[in-house]
């Protein structure tokens, strides 16, 4: 029977200004190019994979905090995003997301013409 491996979660800040949105997740170990970012409906998603590129055997870790592997995060944007102007850099093994908002709906008042 195979084993199934779970990805491990990417930690995130994700903050909402007037103007944008922006999702900051630090990454260290992993390369640009091995980080992909998807957006489907209001839902972005981040996947990617960590390697340990030591020759240090896992057997022989006294303790192991930092995972490695496979991680992925999904995040439910709000309505007002404009994903088709979403924007992604890497600085300092720090990946930032930019995401515009775009002005909301402003509710309209529709006056009646007398016929």
């Amino acid at each position: 029977m195979a084993t199934q491996t779970k990805d491990g979660q990417l930690s995130v800040d994700v903050f909402q200004g007037k103007d944008e949105i922006a999702i900051v997740a630090p990454i260290a170990g992993v390369k640009p190019e091995d980080v992909a970012i998807t957006i489907t409906d209001d839902v972005i998603t981040i996947k990617g994979e960590r390697t340990n590129g030591t020759a240090l055997k896992k057997e022989d870790c006294f303790i192991q905090e930092c995972f490695w592997g496979t991680f992925s995060r999904s995040i439910v944007l709000p309505e007002d995003a404009d994903t088709s102007k979403t924007e992604a850099a890497f600085n300092n093994n720090v990946l930032v997301i930019r995401i515009p908002r775009i002005e909301k709906v402003k509710t309209k008042v529709v006056k009646i013409k007398r016929s």
